[in-house]
């Protein structure tokens, strides 16, 4: 894997500066754009971020940086000293005090497997060891999957005085949230309203800025089949066209639905926008296990929750929405909007933090 010091590069834009009228004092706005990229929990990200002169933004591209590498040390499942896998190691029923913004993202993971009823689960790591995924990939025998499934049951942990406790051999596993937990990580530590858009292995984080994000066609990444005008919030896509595993020349996917222990249908993408990265980490693995009905019918339940469905039928795409979509998603395809009456579940907070 490469580190962040071979990958790292930096680019500056001159933008105009505003003017003023009346010889009225505006606020300093921002005039310098600079460019960083490097890799960060195997995934490559790039941050823009403006400022109102060239020191400023590669300040808070600094941040960004020092967040993410934090996030890494703190999250990784592949680090054997990290933050994560050390609490993972941690003899059932004896706590070791994780640091508060751990404690805090495992809450908030755990909170969208209630909501899913566990069709995303932080509890998964034993999954992705039965069926190798950070590997060559395996399809594991009946026994190893039962085994799996068990060492993922929700009441195997348990919570004291705010600190995450195994209560049996489950294991966390990060990835489905490591990645818009470590985004929200760096848009917190950065000055309030800093213009910047962040993207982490596809995932995008917007403040301050317009982004118009291409929506890749499932199998064709190449093509753009719909386009998501991003002022704010993140945008989030699972699908299995870049990953996956195949064994004995049959292919799987790499988003596992924690219900079942087996691979999700692969049916195509799909696309969810939520105010935080984390939430919408979760809720794109989460929607793409539960498929494109069952998937639709949650996220019109969920307030401040936006959802597009890329289906694939006999190699053509059927798009199919969530109708909160419609003042940000167009495309050339036809659009089918979905809406449900909202049920009563929890909305998510500005924060991203759990609630308890």
């Amino acid at each position: 894997m490469l580190h962040f010091s071979q990958l790292l590069t930096l680019a500056t834009l001159s933008l105009m500066p505003q003017g003023t009228a009346d010889d009225v004092v505006a606020p300093a706005r921002p005039t310098e754009t600079v460019i960083r990229q490097g890799v960060v929990m195997g995934a490559p990200w790039q941050v823009t971020v403006q400022g109102i002169d060239r020191p400023a933004a590669l300040a808070s591209t600094e941040i960004v940086l020092k967040a993410l590498t934090g996030s890494e040390q703190r999250l990784s499942n592949w680090k054997q000293n990290s933050e994560l896998s050390k609490w993972n190691r941690t003899t059932p029923g004896q706590p070791l005090p994780c640091g508060r913004t751990l404690a805090q993202e495992i809450a908030r993971a755990e909170h969208w497997s209630r909501i899913t009823s566990g069709a995303f689960s932080p509890l998964a790591e034993p999954l992705v060891q039965a069926w190798d995924l950070r590997g060559e990939g395996r399809v594991p025998s009946a026994i190893e999957l039962n085994a799996a499934l068990l060492a993922t049951r929700a009441d195997g942990l348990t919570w004291q005085d705010e600190q995450p406790i195994r209560a049996a051999n489950v294991q966390v596993a990060s990835g489905g949230f490591g990645k818009g937990a470590a985004m929200d990580c760096a848009l917190r530590q950065l000055a309030p309203l800093t213009p910047i858009t962040l993207n982490v292995g596809g995932q995008v984080l917007v403040q301050g800025r317009t982004e118009s994000i291409q929506i890749a066609h499932p199998v064709h990444r190449q093509l753009s089949i719909a386009n998501w005008e991003l002022s704010s919030g993140s945008l989030a896509t699972s699908g299995n066209s870049e990953r996956g595993i195949t064994v004995d020349g049959t292919r799987f996917s790499h988003i596992i639905d924690a219900r079942t222990g087996q691979p999700a249908r692969d049916f195509g993408s799909v696309t969810v926008w939520c105010e935080n990265a984390l939430d919408a980490d979760c809720l794109s693995t989460a929607l793409f296990a539960l498929g494109p009905d069952e998937g639709l019918k949650l996220a019109a339940t969920l307030p401040g929750v936006r959802a597009l469905f890329v289906e694939l039928h006999e190699g053509q795409p059927r798009l199919r929405a969530t109708r909160n979509c419609q003042e940000f998603l167009s495309s050339q395809q036809p659009i089918q909007w979905f809406l449900e009456p909202l049920a009563n579940h929890p909305t998510p907070n500005k924060t991203g933090m759990a609630q308890q």
